[in-house]
């Protein structure tokens, strides 16, 4: 935003607009990101005059953390400064700094002494976030603005300086290498962040999103991912020139977009009004709140509670459905997640957190109307969840795991964020029978590889592998992509082959990696393959990398001859790691008297799985109590049969009533209710979980760790159960009557202190009145 800042820049910000972007597949490199907080950010902040408390608080109650201060305001004395890094502080807020003399940065004259100076008025103050070097420098200021930034680092490590880049449409056919001269003259660039501004009209008409704004995006993603940077983008609050005000739907649209392009940081432009010629902002130039404050403050919470979980994703695949805009890419037919109607205009946005699990975000890539989506997954993994967009907390959806298919309402412009299990999604290879010809595949040294429809192992298609120029040849997919996405850990894979003549070879499947210490092979079964049938290799190899991961891929080859052959039905999978549940026992009382009713609850924890059947058995002390009845609490859930016929067993056999009902979570599912007995003296007796079945949706078992609770039941009916009977009555009020007036002085005081009820030594009326209202009660 430097064009805005002062009339030297004015004149070039007419080309800050933008349109689409997408990316296709690459090679995904994982930012490190998961401990720091996602920057919600402001540019153009309260003036000097509004500096003050009313002011920052509406920066907070918008769920803004990270303020960013120009210049060319009239917020440019060091005490204003530090007057707005205070309130920030306050309010647990950072700011970016900038003086007056920070104008020489932009000239390219600071010296750096000067900028030592600079750092040296504000390192360490509470509120610090990091220092203004330059907003867009043209292609002459690259250099020299990445020398600055790398000044101020070196002055204060720590903080993180501000550099943004100018939007794609500046200069289209030279963005790439401004993009990488940039990187190239700031080695310790923390975030990688460009503004491009979407909603744009020529006075008459609306002009939609064309083709630079996903272009900006497919670029710096791509960028950030190569160098492992951070990246950041602006959203789009005013009207200029050709640029029209947005509207809270285009807010929405412009703050899911940069998110499902893997943005670590966001930044609104303007927050404060700018004053004319521009149209707005989050904040009048009064000081008052302007209507785009609120959705303003409700997206930013909604980037507050992703913003955890975001911070820990890595961006492995984006991808469009519907009208396709420049820079972007379609959905693959063999793509895990796919719209149900390929003529909805969504993003759907893959992404990976450090273990491996998967995560989908889908968009609304309409801005003005609501959507019902639908999605098909087709590994028909046994959960999805959703990740609140107000706890950023993990919630159940619709999907149903039979179907493999999950839908939501959108607004304009939403995105949702979904959490696949963290079980295995089955097929890793993309195109892995060749159905989709040589999508996703190529030769392993000189070779030709021909897709074939006879013979085949299965569906419609195979490939022939010919002309080979050694053994060492055959089809070959890059894995790199998968095995980050998945990462390390024990694999399985194979392929099916056979030979085109009768002369026997023998082949094999292999997965090769290349990491910082060199190479690594993995080989599968090495097999006798003929031209009458078809013959598996197979291989499981715990694939682990020290250092980067350069290369990986799996092919086949044989180990001598050249003679042609076909593979078919390749296979690359991850095992589900076990699978751990556990029963558990919750009495609502730990000790009871004689006579009692109490409930006990029962039901699972560690519950990865969705659980649709449970064979449950149960042993009790029937000495202590009687088992009395059963319930379900769980909705959906029904008690299919009850087998109590032996005292002190129990069998429970439990069905969900469809996918919508199955168990997930820790959560009680049946409430059992027992009675105790009448004791000689105080006994415990114990309730346990002596074997837990549980069934999934594809018919596996697991077995669930027992468990167990105590119940202790006090001999009697409690204090003032005298005769001992269970319960307090007439009775027991005649005892204390025929003692009363005695003390622990009588004689006869060992019988006749059952009858003192409140210990005080004496039986007397207020132990008369403690059993009276014990019976009454």
């Amino acid at each position: 935003m430097e064009l805005i800042k002062s009339p030297r820049g004015i004149a070039g910000f007419c080309f800050f607009v933008a349109m689409g972007l997408i990316l296709s597949m690459m090679t995904a490199k994982p930012a490190s990101a998961s401990n720091e907080e996602f920057q919600i950010g402001v540019f153009w902040v309260p003036p000097a005059a509004s500096t003050n408390e009313t002011q920052y608080d509406y920066l907070k109650d918008g769920h803004v953390n990270w303020i960013i201060n120009v210049a060319s305001t009239d917020l440019n004395t060091i005490e204003d400064n530090k007057k707005m890094l205070k309130l920030a502080a306050e309010r647990g807020m950072k700011a970016v700094v900038a003086d007056s003399r920070f104008d020489k940065v932009y000239d390219n004259t600071a010296t750096d002494a000067e900028i030592a100076a600079m750092v040296n008025d504000y390192k360490g103050l509470p509120g610090l976030g990091g220092y203004y070097v330059m907003d867009e420098p043209l292609f002459p200021n690259v250099n020299y603005a990445g020398h600055a930034y790398q000044q101020f680092l070196k002055n204060d490590p720590d903080s993180i300086p501000y550099l943004n880049l100018l939007p794609y449409v500046w200069n289209k056919p030279e963005y790439v290498k401004y993009v990488d001269q940039v990187i190239a003259a700031t080695p310790d660039l923390k975030y990688l962040t460009f503004d491009n501004y979407p909603f744009r009209t020529n006075g008459e008409t609306n002009f939609d999103i064309l083709d630079d704004y996903y272009t900006n995006l497919k670029i710096i993603r791509e960028k950030g991912l190569e160098h492992d940077l951070k990246t950041g983008a602006y959203i789009q609050a005013t009207g200029y020139y050709d640029m029209r005000r947005p509207v809270e739907n285009e807010l929405r649209y412009n703050v899911f977009t940069s998110l499902a392009y893997g943005m670590k940081a966001l930044y609104w432009f303007p927050y404060w009004h700018p004053g004319m010629p521009f149209d707005g902002g989050i904040i009048n130039l009064d000081g008052t709140k302007t209507d785009l404050y609120k959705p303003f403050q409700n997206l930013n919470a909604q980037i507050e509670a992703w913003g955890p979980i975001l911070m820990k994703l890595n961006s492995v695949d984006v991808y469009h459905s519907g009208k396709m805009a420049a820079g972007t890419v379609a959905v693959p037919s063999d793509f895990f997640w796919k719209p149900e109607n390929t003529n909805d205009n969504v993003i759907i946005s893959y992404f990976t957190d450090a273990s491996g699990r998967k995560y989908i975000m889908a968009v609304n890539r309409d801005y003005t109307n609501s959507s019902t989506l639908s999605f098909h997954i087709n590994s028909n993994p046994t959960k999805i969840t959703e990740i609140s967009k107000t706890t950023g907390l993990e919630e159940n959806t619709n999907y149903n795991a039979l179907t493999g298919v999950i839908s939501a309402d959108f607004a304009p412009g939403e995105g949702r964020l979904y959490a696949l299990p963290t079980e295995g999604m089955g097929e890793l290879l993309r195109n892995p029978g060749f159905e989709d010809g040589l999508t996703g595949w190529t030769a392993y040294n000189p070779s030709t590889l021909t897709p074939i429809t006879d013979p085949v192992n299965s569906g419609s298609n195979a490939l022939q592998i010919s002309a080979r120029s050694m053994n060492y040849t055959g089809a070959m997919q890059d894995i790199k992509s998968i095995l980050l996405s998945n990462g390390q850990g024990t694999y399985d894979f194979g392929v099916m082959l056979r030979t085109e003549s009768k002369d026997k070879q023998t082949m094999y499947a292999n997965i090769f990696i290349n990491d910082s210490t060199g190479d690594h092979y993995f080989n599968g079964s090495f097999v006798s393959v003929d031209n009458e049938s078809w013959v598996r290799s197979s291989g499981s190899a715990k694939i682990t990398w020290t250092g980067k991961l350069n290369y990986a891929r799996i092919y086949t080859e044989s180990e001598a001859g050249t003679g042609n052959y076909y593979v078919d039905d390749f296979s690359l999978k991850k095992p589900d790691q076990p699978t751990t549940f556990k029963s558990t026992l919750t009495a609502n009382m730990s000790s009871i008297t004689s006579g009692t009713e109490f409930k006990v609850s029962f039901g699972l924890s560690n519950n990865t799985l969705p659980i649709y059947a449970q064979d449950i058995k149960i042993d009790y002390n029937p000495a202590v109590m009687e088992f009395v009845s059963v319930r379900s609490v769980y909705e959906g859930i029904s008690l299919v049969e009850v087998d109590k016929e032996t005292s002190g067993k129990l069998r429970l056999i439990i069905a969900s009533a469809g996918p919508e009902h199955a168990v997930t979570g820790d959560t009680p599912i049946v409430e059992l209710t027992f009675k105790s007995k009448k004791v000689s003296k105080t006994t415990t007796g114990l309730i346990s979980v002596t074997n837990a079945v549980l069934g999934d949706v594809k018919g596996n078992e697991y077995q669930a760790a027992t468990s167990s609770v105590p119940i202790e039941v006090i001999k009697g009916g409690g204090p003032g159960d005298l005769n001992e009977d269970g319960k307090i009555s007439i009775g027991d009020l005649a005892i204390v009557s025929a003692h009363y007036g005695k003390n622990s002085s009588s004689p006869d005081w060992e019988n006749a202190k059952i009858a003192d009820i409140n210990g005080d030594g004496i039986i007397d009326i207020l132990d008369l009145t403690a059993v009276a209202k014990k019976i009454v009660n």
